[in-house]
């Protein structure tokens, strides 16, 4: 799966940058034959104007998409949807582990794993039994389940510069490797899924936005462990119904624990 999407990502990043560098040389011939016919000046500047001006920014983006794909093509682990997956050792072979886990299921996925818009993949989840991928435009982000140690959401509002605001929702997820790691879910409910299956996959993390969990974060990843090490037991010596309640408060706390802020 991350293998094809790879490869046809290239491959329409290869398509997408020829198709803009033809259309880009195109107007250069066009304007430059039609200045060699037209004397007049005026004529000329308007013709400028018409053809060189989108003729270049197509030019850059033309290059760009073309050029890098053509570089992923040679080095291929140094794609952005291949390259976080250097953290964890060999490239290929991570992909490997994590496609046998993908095959082997049950998988849950959010969005639309391995749809394209354009040359870039749409943004998406795919949970696996032991991996988290989220893919966003143009890189991803992959996290062992195992790994994580906690868990909040983060609400905001980004002033534009025409004096509007546009809201955004990410999730910012910490764990024993690195962090935070950011993941992008849009408006849409893409939040609430994640947290929905991480409460019943991981429920001895850590979820929502607080000051002691802050605390622990300063004290280093090792204070975190050591702090779930003890959730685990808790969480290990319950009742089946003890365990249910513990699952829905620590949802809970993931949706209203938030943290907010404004750009």
């Amino acid at each position: 799966m991350i293998r094809n999407t790879v490869a046809r990502h290239i491959f329409y990043r290869l398509l997408l940058g020829a198709s803009v560098l033809f259309g880009s040389i195109s107007n250069f011939v066009v304007y430059f034959v039609a200045v060699a016919e037209i004397r007049d000046a005026d004529l000329c500047a308007g013709f400028g104007m018409i053809f060189l001006l989108p003729g270049s920014f197509g030019l850059w983006y033309g290059c760009r998409w073309f050029f890098s794909a053509f570089f992923w093509m040679l080095i291929r682990d140094q794609h952005p949807w291949i390259k976080p997956l250097h953290e964890f050792g060999e490239p290929f072979a991570a992909i490997e582990s994590i496609e046998s886990d993908i095959k082997a299921g049950p998988l849950e996925t959010w969005g639309e794993p391995f749809s394209f818009a354009w040359a870039n993949v749409k943004p998406a989840i795919v949970l696996s039994p032991n991996w988290l991928i989220h893919f966003r435009k143009t890189s991803s982000v992959v996290i062992p389940l195992s790994d994580i140690l906690w868990i909040y959401q983060q609400h905001g509002r980004h002033k534009n510069w025409w004096g509007g605001a546009t809201d955004f929702r990410t999730v910012l997820i910490y764990a024993i490797r690195r962090g935070p790691y950011l993941l992008d879910l849009g408006a849409g409910d893409g939040a609430r899924w994640l947290g929905e299956r991480l409460v019943e996959r991981r429920p001895d993390v850590l979820f929502g936005d607080s000051d002691e969990y802050r605390d622990l974060e300063k004290d280093g990843v090792e204070a975190i462990k050591d702090y779930l090490i003890d959730r685990q037991e808790q969480y290990r010596s319950m009742s089946t119904e003890q365990k249910k309640d513990w699952r829905k408060d620590a949802l809970d706390d993931y949706l209203t624990c938030v943290h907010a802020w404004e750009i």
